[in-house]
């Protein structure tokens, strides 16, 4: 079916990658505030040790990040989906077998490591069934799966665990992730007969669904340099941004619970989760074209902005319905944010270089997460939880200082004419 002369990219072949990318998201926030707590009561561990082991699958993710992509496209979509969804599967069955601190730095290893390969190969994947006018639409959608399981992933594991222990959460866990290899497996699709992109532009207008351009190519340079030096900046403010969310992650129910606020239940710490990411969901559906109408740039700086005054909030809350307002404004400013800094990022790369690209830009999230896990437990263990979310404002505001010192760009720049 075809709409405005585009072919639709909703078939169902976009919505079996849509559920596997859903449920492995689910399968990674379900961790979330149950690992904490394990670290504590089961090894003994305190905050540090806490935020060091939370942050092993962000550091196995930027290990691998760089070849994701590449791995992707030398052995097929589903080969790479179905072995790192099984890889991820082994992480989780090192936490059920093993309650030692290596067992679980094993697990965790495993469970980033296969997280962001699949992550890599099912965008991929959709980028090669939708048609080139239709990818912006699709990314946009495709990308919820990531606030779907934030929104269901911490509820599921802190009532699992409150209903069962945490074997019960390990155990989802597994079953989630073998849930989306499975998804994977039955993805059925033909070639649509898309002309050749080896001579396309990767622009802020093509990852919108515009149309690809040729390209001069970049003689001279090897392939990684130059995808390294186009995603730099923005993937240096993709890095500190998301640190906030590692923080958020990692300390958000331990921060509510210090402030008297019950981790699980409807109005339960855990809960804050679900409503900052039914913010992203809804403030994406609402605002989604933002970017296109004011900027990559400009739409980035007010992201991190919205993104600072919310987890300020966020430290500051002591009632849910506090928390709950600091969510609203966070899920606002991440709306926008992974597809500006994603236009931002890919605007000078060629084609093929795009899941090169992309993999580097992922990694510097990938450090992100990693980072902010590790410093929110630093900081936790010296002053208590609210100051990590301080931290984390702090390093939302420092994104916008690289982004607006960005030469011949800052944050003037307009979107190109059409």
């Amino acid at each position: 079916m075809r709409r405005g002369g585009a072919p639709r990219f909703a078939t169902p072949a976009f919505w079996l990658i849509f559920v596997s990318s859903a449920l492995s998201n689910v399968a990674y926030s379900t961790t979330a505030p149950v690992l904490p707590r394990y670290v504590v009561e089961v090894l003994g561990g305190g905050p540090a040790l806490v935020g060091s082991l939370v942050g092993l699958s962000p550091i196995a993710s930027l290990v691998v990040q760089p070849f994701a992509g590449v791995l992707a496209d030398r052995y097929g979509y589903r080969v790479v989906s179905v072995a790192s969804g099984l890889l991820g599967s082994a992480g989780v069955l090192f936490l059920l077998v093993s309650a030692t601190v290596p067992g679980v730095a094993a697990g965790r290893v495993l469970f980033g490591a296969g997280g962001s390969v699949i992550a890599t190969a099912l965008m991929a994947w959709v980028l090669a069934i939708v048609a080139p006018e239709r990818r912006g639409q699709a990314l946009g959608v495709f990308g919820l799966g990531v606030w779907i399981g934030l929104a269901l992933g911490p509820v599921v594991g802190e009532n699992t665990f409150h209903l069962a222990g945490f074997g019960a959460v390990w155990l989802v866990c597994g079953a989630l992730q073998l849930g989306s290899v499975a998804a994977a497996l039955v993805v059925r699709h033909r070639a649509d007969g898309f002309p050749p992109e080896e001579t396309a532009v990767v622009t802020g207008e093509n990852l919108a669904g515009g149309a690809a351009g040729p390209t001069d190519g970049v003689p001279g340079a090897p392939g990684w340099r130059v995808a390294v030096r186009s995603v730099t900046r923005a993937g240096v403010v993709a890095g500190l941004v998301w640190a906030t969310e590692g923080v958020l992650l990692t300390y958000l129910v331990l921060h509510l619970e210090s402030r008297g606020i019950r981790p699980d239940g409807v109005f339960g710490g855990a809960s804050v989760f679900t409503v900052f990411a039914a913010s992203v969901v809804l403030a994406r559906l609402a605002v989604g074209g933002l970017p296109d109408r004011i900027g990559a740039r400009r739409s980035a700086a007010l992201a991190l902005s919205c993104v600072a005054a919310g987890l300020l909030v966020v430290a500051a809350a002591g009632s849910f319905a506090m928390a709950a307002v600091g969510a609203v404004v966070l899920g606002a400013g991440f709306a926008p944010l992974f597809p500006s800094l994603t236009m931002i990022a890919t605007e000078r790369l060629p084609s093929s270089l795009r899941a090169t690209g992309l993999g580097f830009f992922n990694a510097y999230i990938a450090v992100g997460l990693a980072g902010g896990s590790f410093l929110g437990g630093v900081l936790s263990g010296w002053w208590g939880e609210w100051s990590a979310f301080v931290a984390a404002a702090a390093l939302a505001v420092a994104g916008l200082g690289v982004l607006a010192a960005e030469p011949g760009h800052g944050l003037r720049a307009r979107p190109p004419a059409p």
